[in-house]
């Protein structure tokens, strides 16, 4: 016979590629060939895994019989607990029994799914249960139970000629190819060989049967798809299970029970992640989330903590706010326009902001859609904020986390996971691509379960339909200090039609196919055909690109255009007025455009993609939020001839279309009209007693959106002369003297309440709680509301369309049609 292998290592210096594996399998084949039948087989070893049998399988699968004998290791202060006489060492032993058996299920649990691992459970099972011809088993398992089990040996039975391979390596794929493990070889008779059967024996006889293929054979147990599905969420939830019990979660606020969730939700984002997207529904308490971790850094931890909002919201709602709820010094509130001015170096110096701004540990933006845009000189303010200094934990507030395309919570994330890859443990390698992907995917078969790995590990996301699922009946203490049942309002939604006259139908009529059949600029052919009406707006000042010699098409710019189409559109349906203004300032631009063409160069205005997706409604203030500098280029690599001609021809068309407009602007607008009659309507209907107990006051309380300053300063004109020119006993009369100045995105400041509509932000919060005091105006010490009832129509842009509770009113009126 060839000799025996004598020793067996992973890292043989002498021969690095073989490891134990490879020896016992020599020791094995060696007995198999040079006997007329296979020996049988003794095996020793603490563990095992289907891996380890894997590296051993093609010998054990052709011994007649294979006794496998398993034990557990003790730990190194069982081995001094041993030697010193510990008398705990029963129940040592019995922990370290158990804990070989939590190792045993751990290891099948944890094998995963994979094509390889489970081939090799399923062999390693089949080789377990196998039977010879006579019906015997051929593979015995037993457990040694009795003590500790250290010893490891790979046995070959064979009367005297037996033979083993004993030492450090256990049956596992780490123990026979990968650790550092020592064996030696002994066999040929020798009395080493006899002396490990003896061991073996030994220990054989003190050992209990042990159902191996049992165990494993539990892979493939049938369970129900509930049963799956418990568990795939206690393996993702179950060690917060207890986050509620937590005796801090109502520390702070009065908070219902689904509120209190979400703040513990957001304490185990921000621990894990140092930032959270709180994007619940609107109106589910938001503000109240925030305060209750604003109040455990503060007034609790004594840490600094920095609110970011709207200007709007700084002073109407957020000051009020820490003020009712007695908030420590510790907390500061600044506006988005305040946080940019003061990192502007041209305003003045930004060193004592920045010294300021590192030593706050907690940052709440609020309506933090408004930073989609990370280019924005806001958002970059916000962001150095951010990074300035120590770490800071990060909490962005906003009902509508994605406004324009899927990019813009890419954007809100990386405002507190910096690192792409952070999540790729969990199946997202990278955040970008992850949401490339869905963004791929057909709006109409996209769901929220294809964001929901991301979603899941940094928001807080709840909808009213789950509160009122979950948490039905759910009692929320009231502005009195008294407990009420949670309700939310079911809107009741009319149409309200009108009928234009024939100069509004006629500025339909020429507007709509000026924009229509938008022709494929990829298509040159047809873009020449479309060009030759005159009635058809080119757009040619904004696909530049179009008319470049090498046909070199920027997409950015077929977008661009794409979105100024709707941005008309919204204006025409809005008001006259509105589209007026806007046709007037293309007029403008177009002019200067055609001006730098003649000068020989092609201005490219990079702004435009933003802003005609923008909510704002103030070209000046809009501009301030970039530091983009138009591109300039010569017009050597144009079709001069041919661009000079369709914009040439754009600014006549856009001329006429705004002779149309004023023709409109200047007659009696018929959409204004039935405003008033609505108006009028409402009244009446609020003079009436109501089944329900509400009050004549709030059921006559109106608000009145509109997207555009440019449609709200009319509206409200046309409807303040109407109500001044009502009848005694009309109920329009019942409005006279209240109607609201208007609220819009300017932030000028004139005086208290300036009749132009630009407050300041002071005379903003004054409004707004003159029009709803008890849902949005400030109280006294007994909670009752503090603000005068002043105003029962008040007109707005979406400026109020956000962190405004002004649910007193009874009516809302969507001026423009919802786009949405």
């Amino acid at each position: 016979m060839t000799q025996l292998p004598d020793f067996a290592t992973n890292y043989a210096t002498s021969d690095p590629q073989t490891t134990v594996a490879d020896k016992v399998n020599e020791l094995f084949c060696l007995f198999r060939e040079n006997r007329v039948t296979a020996p049988p087989i003794a095996i020793a070893t603490a563990y095992i895994n289907p891996a380890g049998f894997a590296l051993l399988a093609d010998e054990l699968e052709t011994a007649p019989r294979v006794r496998l004998l398993l034990g557990a290791e003790p730990d190194e202060d069982s081995v001094r607990a041993i030697t010193s006489g510990d008398a705990d060492q029963d129940a040592r032993r019995d922990a370290a029994i158990a804990d070989h058996q939590a190792w045993l299920e751990a290891e099948r649990d944890t094998m995963g799914f994979a094509r390889v691992p489970t081939s090799e459970a399923k062999r390693m099972v089949e080789w377990l249960q196998a039977v010879d011809p006579a019906g015997a088993a051929r593979v015995e398992v037993r457990r040694y139970t009795g003590g500790f089990l250290h010893g490891k040996t790979y046995l070959v039975e064979d009367g005297a000629a037996q033979a083993a391979i004993a030492g450090s390596s256990n049956m596992t794929y780490a123990g026979l190819a990968h650790n550092a493990e020592l064996n030696l070889g002994t066999g040929g008779g020798t009395s080493s060989a006899g002396k490990v059967r003896e061991w073996f024996e030994h220990f054989w006889d003190l050992s209990e049967t042990y159902d191996l293929a049992e165990l494993y054979g539990r892979l493939w147990d049938p369970h129900t798809p509930w049963s799956v599905y418990l568990r795939m969420l206690w393996e993702l939830y179950g060690e917060h299970l207890d986050d509620d019990e937590n005796p801090n979660v109502r520390t702070g606020l009065n908070l219902t029970r689904f509120q209190a969730d979400g703040v513990t939700r957001m304490e185990r984002l921000l621990d894990e992640h140092g930032g959270v997207l709180v994007a619940d529904e609107v109106g589910l308490g938001k503000t109240y989330l925030a305060g209750e971790v604003i109040y455990r850094t503060a007034n609790i931890n004594r840490q600094r903590v920095l609110i970011v909002a709207p200007a709007a919201l700084k002073s109407a709602m957020w000051e009020p706010f820490l003020e009712t709820h007695d908030f420590s010094r510790w907390v500061k509130v600044y506006s988005y326009e305040e946080v940019r001015n003061r990192l502007d170096p041209d305003k003045g110096s930004i060193h004592t902001f920045l010294q300021e701004v590192e030593d706050y540990s907690l940052v709440v933006i609020d309506e933090a859609h408004n930073l989609r845009n990370s280019g924005a000189q806001r958002s970059g303010a916000v962001d150095r904020v951010i990074t300035a200094g120590s770490p800071k934990r990060v909490v962005l507030l906003t009902a509508t986390p994605v406004n324009n395309s899927l990019n813009d919570l890419e954007t809100l994330v990386k405002y507190f996971i910096r690192d792409d890859a952070r999540f790729a443990s969990l199946g997202i390698p990278s955040i970008r691509e992850y949401i490339k992907q869905a963004q791929a995917i057909d709006p109409a078969n996209l769901t929220p379960e294809h964001l929901f790995d991301l979603m899941d590990q940094v928001a807080v996301r709840r909808t009213r339909k789950f509160v009122k699922e979950h948490y039905s009946n759910e009692l929320i203490i009231g502005p009195d200090g008294k407990p009420t049942t949670i309700k939310f309002p079911q809107p009741k939604v009319r149409r309200i039609d009108y009928d234009l006259d024939d100069n509004g139908l006629a500025l339909i009529d020429a507007m709509v196919y000026a924009l229509d059949d938008p022709t494929d600029p990829h298509a040159p052919r047809a873009w020449e055909d479309r060009s030759r009406d005159p009635k058809r707006l080119m757009l040619a000042r904004y696909l530049s690109s179009m008319y470049t010699v090498d046909h070199d098409l920027q997409e950015y710019q077929i977008t661009n255009a794409g979105l100024l189409r709707s941005g008309l559109l919204k204006r025409l349906e809005s008001s006259p007025q509105a589209l007026h203004a806007s046709l007037e300032k293309m007029i403008l631009s177009h002019e200067s455009f055609l001006d730098a063409l003649g000068k020989g160069y092609v201005l490219k205005g990079e702004a435009l993609s933003e802003w005609v997706t923008s909510d704002s409604d103030d070209l000046d203030e809009f501009v301030l939020e970039f530091d983009k500098d138009d591109q300039i280029e010569s017009v050597d690599g144009y079709h001069l001839t041919e661009l000079q001609a369709d914009v040439d021809s754009d600014i006549e068309l856009l001329r006429e279309l705004r002779n149309l407009a004023a023709v409109v602007v200047d007659g009696i607008e018929p959409k204004a009209e039935r405003l008033i009659a609505e108006l009028t309507q409402i009244a009446a209907d609020a003079q009436r007693v109501d089944p329900r107990g509400l009050s004549h006051a709030d059921r006559r309380k109106v608000i009145i959106f509109s997207a555009f300053t440019d449609t709200v300063l009319p509206i409200h004109e046309a409807v303040l002369e109407a109500i001044e020119n009502a009848a005694a006993g009309s109920p329009l009369a019942d409005y006279r003297d209240r109607v609201a100045p208007p609220i819009m995105g300017s932030y000028a400041k004139t005086h208290e309440r300036g009749a132009s509509g630009g407050v300041d932000q002071g005379g903003r919060a004054s409004t707004i709680a003159g029009f709803a005091p008890a849902t949005a105006g400030p109280r006294n010490a007994a909670g009752e509301p503090a603000a005068k009832d002043e105003f029962d129509i008040l007109f707005t842009t979406d400026v109020l369309a956000e962190g405004v509770n002004l649910q007193q009113a009874g009516q809302m009126i969507n001026y423009d049609l919802p786009w949405n």
